[in-house]
């Protein structure tokens, strides 16, 4: 992590995000023929206890992404991995359980940027692109 400032408000504005309630979709069969969609937090234990464990995941990883870029030098290579986990097990939520949310997508977008960062050009004054 390059920038310690810069991932640390990511990774807490990504676990903000995991604590809205329209975090995770899942669909429930109401009837036959019916369809009921309802919206969790990465937080709930109701996607749990349908056999989605990848939000829950989701939530541990980035917040020992968070642990780890706080802790001491030695252990800030563990951040980026830990983030790419996370991202990991977004998408496999996705893939797997149909649980693509606006949400997800902001909460994956700013941890792949919070990873990306690193490998940017950073802007100083007298340069011009």
């Amino acid at each position: 992590m390059h920038c310690k400032y810069f991932s640390g408000i990511g990774i807490l504005m990504s676990l903000l995000l995991m604590a809205l309630p329209c975090g995770v979709t899942m669909r429930m069969a109401d009837g036959p023929g019916q369809w009921v969609v309802a919206q969790y937090s990465y937080l709930s234990g109701m996607p749990m206890g349908y056999g989605n464990w990848f939000p829950i995941l989701a939530v541990a990883f980035t917040a020992l992404a968070l642990v780890f870029l706080l802790l001491r030098r030695d252990y800030g290579q563990m951040a980026p991995i830990c983030l790419g986990l996370s991202a990991a097990s977004q998408i496999l939520s996705w893939i797997i359980f149909s649980s693509f949310t606006l949400t997800g997508l902001a909460i994956i977008v700013i941890q792949i940027s919070v990873l990306l960062q690193k490998h940017l050009p950073r802007w100083q004054p007298g340069w011009s692109f």
